[in-house]
């Protein structure tokens, strides 16, 4: 999901007949702890972009990185869950309609938290941070790591250099070209 196809859908079926500049604040102010009393100030992330020509632009093409950067550690998702949620069941229907080409599992009941997932995925890809799933895989590389050097000599000694889970008896350490060569990975696990 992009922004630009986030943006219209929800425009057509929440703006209220808004503006696409004064509709895209308004999402602003969802989606960030930005409030309405702060739009045009200093603390309004969007009024470095003030220019409702700018506004426009980014809902045709998307977010920009400096922007995005400068919202993502103010989202609160949770608000446009709410704001999304207190529409009428026919609206969050017609939502649901529009967005289950994106995601089969869209109902009428859980399109205000998709909707708020997918925002937040968008500003932070925008910002250039690492998604959440990428980061818990290199957490859990580094710590097989970790234990295996820490523990990987030890272990192959203490099981003979062989898997020592019952009926494997895979070995552990091959040759390759004359070399010894590791071949496992040690886990945690409780």
């Amino acid at each position: 999901m992009d922004f630009k196809t986030l943006f219209n859908i929800l425009k057509k079926h929440m703006a209220d007949g808004d503006d696409v500049p004064y509709f895209f604040r308004e999402i602003l102010a969802m989606i960030t702890t930005v409030s309405e009393a702060e739009w045009g100030t200093g603390r309004d992330p969007s009024a470095r972009f003030v220019n409702d020509e700018t506004l426009r632009s980014y809902a045709k093409r998307g977010l920009p990185k400096k922007l995005a950067q400068t919202i993502v550690y103010r989202l609160t998702p949770e608000v446009l869950t709410e704001r999304i949620n207190e529409r009428e069941e026919t609206v969050r229907a017609l939502l649901a309609a529009d967005f289950v080409g994106y995601d089969p599992s869209v109902s009428a009941d859980n399109v205000a938290e998709k909707v708020a997932e997918w925002m937040a995925d968008i500003i932070q890809t925008a910002a250039g941070l690492v998604p959440q799933e990428e980061l818990e895989k290199k957490k859990q590389q580094q710590l097989a790591a970790d234990l295996k050097a820490k523990y990987g000599s030890y272990l192959l000694i203490e099981n003979g250099r062989s898997c020592p889970f019952p009926g494997c008896g895979r070995q552990l350490t091959v040759t390759n070209n004359g070399a010894a060569v590791d071949s496992y990975e040690v886990i945690g696990y409780s």
